[in-house]
């Protein structure tokens, strides 16, 4: 973790300890509950990491979000997500504490994979397609409930047993969904149907 932190740091940065909310800024990927969920964490926990929250896209959410932040006084501690090169995501997400994505609906929510592969804990939603990808090897939260994301957020960075199950059943279950694997059971389906 720490030499992807140091190289993320380099290319792009980005402040060390920090927690992950991927995507751009779309209303779908919920990105103003998770800063409001990190601001209720921050009256309480001084030390955080700083949030490093999605990419800057659609003008509207990112002004919402701005004044979000300002509301709660977080400038020195939340940030957008600078863009980044493709072969560096999965130190992205390798250097992240935890990566939060309770996004309101996603056909499928690469991002859970992604992060998983790297080793690092997921947050997600217990909505959609979310739960079916994330299996047991993440929390799950309700995706409109602050304080679920805040509590889930808190247990993550406080709790290392858990965070380092969520390591471990993170890596197993990524490898559910190899491409080598799809590709075979789409060939299997495929077969079935032609003949």
């Amino acid at each position: 973790k720490a030499s992807a932190q140091t190289l993320i740091h380099s290319r792009y940065n980005i402040p060390i300890p920090f927690i992950l909310a991927p995507g751009r800024l779309d209303p779908q990927k919920n990105i103003p509950r998770v800063i409001e969920a990190y601001a209720l964490l921050k009256e309480s926990k001084a030390d955080l990491p700083s949030l490093v929250a999605g990419v800057r896209h659609r003008e509207e959410e990112t002004a919402r979000v701005d004044a979000l932040i300002k509301k709660h006084h977080l400038e020195q501690s939340v940030f957008f997500m600078p863009y980044v090169e493709q072969e560096d995501m999965p130190l992205l997400y390798a250097g992240a504490e935890v990566v939060v994505f309770p996004s309101l609906h996603e056909g499928f929510g690469l991002p859970i994979l992604e992060s998983m592969a790297a080793g690092t804990p997921v947050i997600t939603s217990n909505v959609y397609s979310m739960p079916e990808v994330a299996g047991d090897a993440a929390l799950l939260v309700d995706p409109y409930t602050v304080s679920e994301i805040r509590d889930a957020l808190s247990h993550l960075l406080t709790d290392k047993v858990l965070h380092a199950e969520l390591e471990k059943k993170g890596k197993v279950n990524a490898q559910r969904y190899s491409w080598e694997k799809m590709a075979r059971e789409t060939a299997t389906v495929y077969r079935s149907v032609a003949y």
